[in-house]
């Protein structure tokens, strides 16, 4: 079997150092496909599951997370892959968070040119993310972000930072916030507009930042060359203690 490592780069020159070929191979060997092929799941370990959502194009996201769910059975923890996940329609990724949240959360704010002019803009209008779907999973997550998760994954981080049962581990996201205004013109030719600011609940825009994790791993060409994804294994390992931890509380 022929294996492309990605080391995709963005502007700003920094690589991502994701290989899912070595995430299937070597972490999830029971990798499989939700029923409208919009995402893999697996176990990372015997009772952790892996989902890898490769972009958040199409629709129906929440219905094969429901699926991915009921297959997992009863892991006590969960990873969220988005590393490369270039995005998509923003209503599929709060359509994922959906199944993680307890309550109704603020997750952010979004401005959208509304005049003629460059500072144009409507007030902050707040984003919320509420429970939805079936099944609610309410174990500990880890989200793995690199620079290449962008846009729609970005608001999937977003909306999942400000869960009490999730922990964002890897590279900070790629800070391509705005939503774009698409345009034709009479040769055909297509072009797009920034047509909004996002803001963290805080107040911050990430544009061209980022959003950061709270756990910083990079990884490196030699981990990968070596056949070891650090970002993944510094999840496993967070979660792992995380579930311990939630254990032990039951039992008290």
């Amino acid at each position: 079997e022929r294996r492309f490592i990605c080391y995709c780069v963005r502007a700003d020159g920094r690589p991502a150092f994701f290989d899912s070929a070595l995430v299937r191979t070597e972490y999830v060997t029971d990798l499989q496909t939700a029923p409208r092929g919009l995402m893999q799941f697996g176990h990372a370990a015997l009772d952790v599951g892996y989902v890898r959502i490769p972009s958040f194009r199409d629709s129906g996201f929440g219905a094969d997370l429901d699926a991915a769910l009921r297959r997992l059975g009863s892991v006590s923890a969960l990873i969220v892959d988005v590393r490369n996940n270039g995005g998509g329609v923003d209503p599929n990724s709060v359509d994922v968070a959906a199944r993680f949240t307890d309550r109704e959360r603020v997750y952010g704010f979004v401005q959208y040119r509304d005049g003629p002019w460059h500072d144009d803009f409507t007030s902050r209008e707040s984003q919320t993310v509420s429970p939805d779907g079936p099944r609610r999973f309410a174990g500990p997550v880890a989200v793995l972000t690199n620079r290449r998760s962008v846009s729609a994954a970005e608001r999937f981080v977003m909306a999942m930072r400000v869960l009490p049962t999730v922990v964002v581990v890897g590279d900070s996201t790629a800070g391509g916030a705005s939503n774009l205004l698409p345009r034709e013109l009479p040769n055909g030719w297509t072009y797009s507009l920034s047509m909004s600011i996002w803001y963290t609940p805080d107040g911050r825009s990430y544009e061209e930042i980022g959003l950061e994790p709270d756990v910083w791993v990079r990884g490196s060409a030699e981990a990968l060359a070596a056949g070891r994804d650090a970002v993944l294994d510094t999840a496993i390992a967070i979660i792992d203690r995380a579930s311990r931890s939630v254990a032990q509380a039951r039992q008290r």
